[in-house]
């Protein structure tokens, strides 16, 4: 057998872990000895265990913060250094950029930046500007840039933040595939027991979203617009799954609001949603920005029909008319809502179709084999 070649990813916070499940194993067992760099957590170091990759901690910072990002960059050098990897691919905003100038300090040759969205997109100001800069000089440093969508793709080119030669976008697109066999729907009775957990009756048609609350992912809208829903179909439910953040924050009266509202169910987020698309009927994402939209794909791949903002990144995740509808304003995104909620048998329909779709363009392993065709071709590339 041929020499294991090296390879690092990385990312910034613990919960990134769910970008790289599954990815990590299948470079192991194509060859390479896999390392990931990441603040510590129980989501990573899980994912290390499981998949047989090294953990290599580092307390990187979401937000600018100058000293810690120096003190990371010094300590990514020493650890690229010992570590002598064959291909880097950088992935979420902060880690990929200190990774990416760690890199070019150093010399390395591989180093692909992984572009799973744009955070300057709904900043304003003196943020928005810097933020900018950064993401733009991370794209300069890195060798290879993937964008996980092709809208995304074409709109950082647009925007300046990234040269269209210098990219590549792994088959349609998405951050790390779908598991078609983890994401398929299981008997009725699974959907009935969570429902059950959840004390929604089963009549009732369940609308969801699952992910980070704030404004950025259109939270409020989809409460304002459900709000009016349920006056007209009382048994409708809204089942939102994750946690409320800080930043960007939903107003403290709206999300008392929401908690008091008695068709609104809140639930903490949790690493395996299979469960939730189980048991809801449509799910929705009126995000304002997007790199790609994973929870789409997902729910697609559970037969769950989709609502997506008409956004880079998540124009990519729906079929639109065929696994759901794509909307560009809240007064459509309550149509189509409407759409559903009057008509379960067009939500059935689009569920199926939608299925049939992911397993067609967003399987995991067909992201995984080129990803491992884009490394093979770099190391070949540099022997020629």
């Amino acid at each position: 057998m041929k020499d294991r070649k090296n390879l690092i990813l990385t990312c910034t916070h613990s919960l990134g872990a769910k970008f790289l499940e599954g990815q990590a194993l299948f470079m192991k067992q194509n060859g390479y000895n896999v390392f990931i760099i990441s603040a510590p957590g129980d989501e990573i170091e899980a994912l290390c265990a499981r998949e047989g990759a090294v953990l290599i901690p580092v307390n990187f910072k979401r937000e600018v913060s100058p000293w810690a990002d120096v003190r990371c960059t010094l300590q990514l050098i020493s650890i690229l250094r010992h570590l002598k990897s064959d291909i880097i691919n950088a992935g979420t905003p902060k880690a990929g950029l200190l990774v990416c100038l760690a890199a070019k300090c150093i010399g390395h040759k591989h180093v692909i930046f992984t572009l799973r969205g744009l955070r300057s997109e709904t900043l304003l100001g003196l943020k928005k500007k810097v933020v900018r800069f950064m993401e733009k000089l991370t794209c300069s440093l890195a060798t290879c840039v993937v964008p996980i969508s092709p809208s995304l793709r074409e709109h950082a080119v647009a925007e300046g933040l990234l040269q269209y030669g210098k990219s590549v976008v792994l088959g349609k697109g998405s951050s790390n595939g779908v598991s078609i066999d983890k994401f398929t729907r299981g008997n009725i009775g699974v959907g009935k027991l969570e429902r059950d957990r959840l004390g929604i009756p089963n009549n009732s048609f369940v609308i969801s979203y699952v992910g980070r609350f704030n404004n950025d992912k259109g939270i409020p809208e989809l409460f304002f617009c459900f709000k009016k829903i349920v006056q007209e179909y009382p048994d409708a439910k809204l089942l939102l799954v994750g946690r409320f953040e800080e930043e960007d924050a939903i107003s403290a009266d709206l999300q008392n609001e929401m908690r008091a509202h008695p068709h609104v169910i809140i639930e903490n987020y949790r690493q395996d949603v299979k469960a939730v698309y189980e048991a809801i009927d449509l799910l929705v994402l009126f995000s304002k920005r997007e790199g790609f939209g994973n929870i789409l794909i997902e729910a697609s791949a559970m037969e769950v029909p989709v609502i997506a903002n008409n956004i880079p990144g998540c124009k990519d995740a729906v079929n639109n008319g065929i696994s759901g509808y794509l909307v560009s304003s809240e007064q459509e995104l309550y149509t189509r809502m409407v759409t559903y909620v009057s008509n379960p048998s067009l939500a059935k329909e689009h569920g199926l179709k939608g299925r049939r779709w992911v397993v067609e363009n967003f399987s995991s392993h067909t992201i995984w084999e080129n990803q491992l065709k884009l490394y093979s071709k770099l190391l070949e590339d540099e022997r020629l």
